[in-house]
């Protein structure tokens, strides 16, 4: 029995070895060192990321208050200098983790190669280290935004960022507006890919109530006049499109409520209102405008997504769109251009004027 159980050892043993040796056969040793010298970057990047989120002290206060509110604190405070130990991934919210560990990666890929065209309008070597340094704090202030709000869509850190990439490309950051650009592109973000984003009152805690909603609604104008109004699809439109096609409805109802939903992402009042909310006033409004009855079935539809009587909202709405939305139209060239996509000049007209609740 010894011997034949010393001769299954043996055979194990020689089975392994022959697999360890063409696994080694096959590596190809440039391969494997450009992949070393690959994992290594990302490892400093994101020990970097730690370091900061730990070092600054915007970022202290808020760091304290989620330690205090996790049961498993000591996991935070005993930390170790492995990218693993980061403490952001729990083990008891396994979805979490997996979205964390995508965010990581996408940090690490993503942001390794970015610089060569980001950052290429400038010349000096001082202010395009301190851009390099802002765009690093800007994916560290948005991992530990994900970290307050894990409920918040993993697409919606990647929009910020792409938002991020466009404002770097276009002007120069100062450190004084790093964190409300940072946030304001973080809010645009989440109307656009949550159901339910982040409010106004939320983006300034994160802030550390350095700002309040009107710098935040002004800077948000700012940023999408800078990005040229290119990626305002919000997710009510999203909500009345669905409804609308379900139905055999005009266009012109739904290029109404279109415009009626992308405007609305413009007052702070309207945008902090539930997707489903706003998309139900834009839906009536729209039909009224057009002198249309609504569909009985689409009318049970709306009062599934939207429970509250609308009528304050609407009348905020339609005051909206008579007053501010036109000086925009007016002002901006951009905005102009993106609005005549969707309708004519002669609708947009038609639909400021005639709107009334």
């Amino acid at each position: 029995m010894k011997s034949k159980k010393r001769g299954w050892i043996n055979e194990n043993a020689i089975n392994k070895q022959i697999i360890h040796l063409k696994r080694i056969e096959n590596d190809n040793p440039i391969k494997k060192q450009k992949s070393k010298g690959q994992s290594k970057d990302r490892k400093n990047f994101l020990l970097n990321i730690r370091r900061k989120i730990l070092r600054k002290p915007q970022f202290v206060k808020y760091i304290n208050i989620l330690l205090e509110s996790k049961k498993d604190s000591t996991k935070f405070s005993s930390m170790s200098e492995d990218v693993s130990d980061i403490p952001f991934s729990s083990d008891e919210n396994e979805f979490f983790t997996y979205q964390i560990d995508n965010l990581y990666l996408e940090l690490a890929n993503e942001s390794m190669t970015k610089y060569q065209y980001i950052f290429n309008h400038i010349d000096n070597k001082d202010i395009l280290l301190h851009q390099k340094q802002l765009y690093q704090d800007m994916s560290t202030f948005f991992v530990y935004i994900h970290s307050r709000h894990p409920e918040i869509c993993i697409k919606t850190i990647f929009l910020a960022r792409a938002l991020i990439d466009d404002v770097f490309r276009c002007q120069i950051i100062t450190l004084e507006n790093a964190m409300i650009v940072g946030v304001t592109c973080f809010l645009i973000a989440s109307k656009f890919e949550d159901v339910s984003p982040i409010s106004l009152n939320e983006c300034i805690q994160l802030g550390n109530k350095e700002f309040s909603e009107k710098d935040i609604s002004d800077n948000e104008a700012k940023i999408l006049t800078l990005v040229g109004f290119r990626m305002i699809r919000s997710y009510s439109m999203e909500i009345a499109r669905k409804l609308l096609n379900l139905q055999t409805v005009e266009n012109a109802i739904k290029q109404i409520c279109d415009i009626i939903c992308i405007c609305s992402i413009f007052d702070s009042t309207i945008s902090s209102e539930k997707p489903s909310t706003i998309a139900s006033c834009a839906i009536l409004i729209s039909h009224k405008i057009q002198n249309q009855k609504i569909d009985p079935e689409l009318v049970r539809w709306l009062s599934y997504t939207s429970t509250t009587d609308n009528c304050a909202l609407m009348s905020t709405i339609s005051q909206h769109m008579k007053t501010t939305i036109p000086n925009l139209y007016q002002k901006y060239h951009c905005f102009r251009q993106f609005m005549n996509q969707i309708v004519s000049e002669e609708v947009f007209d038609l639909i400021t004027k005639s709107i009334n609740y």
